[in-house]
């Protein structure tokens, strides 16, 4: 599955550090993942990056557009700046991609 591909990415590494990550399909089958990358004031503060943020770098390195996710698992712990981000990337992947899913898995 997208949640068993992302987890032995070896991405799991950022939840243990309080973080977070995806894993994104495409319509074309192709899978990227990504994972936040927090600054030391927190991983809201300008220069963060989430998990969908990160793989959608990857995905442009590659040529792959937005519009073609069909899918997207978000890993995360728990905590109220996780749930921010996770509600953030929820909102920037419905206004790139609206077909696509977004499932969450709380580790």
């Amino acid at each position: 599955s997208l949640g068993q591909h992302w987890l032995a990415s070896g991405s799991l590494e950022a939840v243990w550090a309080g973080s977070a990550g995806c894993a994104l399909r495409t319509r074309q089958g192709q899978l990227f993942h990504g994972a936040s990358i927090s600054l030391q004031m927190g991983p809201l503060a300008p220069g963060s990056l989430s998990p969908l943020q990160t793989a959608l770098v990857s995905m442009g390195a590659h040529a792959v557009r937005p519009q073609d996710l069909s899918s997207v698992v978000w890993v995360a712990g728990h905590g109220a700046e996780v749930k921010n981000m996770e509600l953030a990337d929820r909102a920037l992947l419905m206004s790139l991609a609206p077909e696509a899913s977004f499932t969450t898995v709380q580790v």
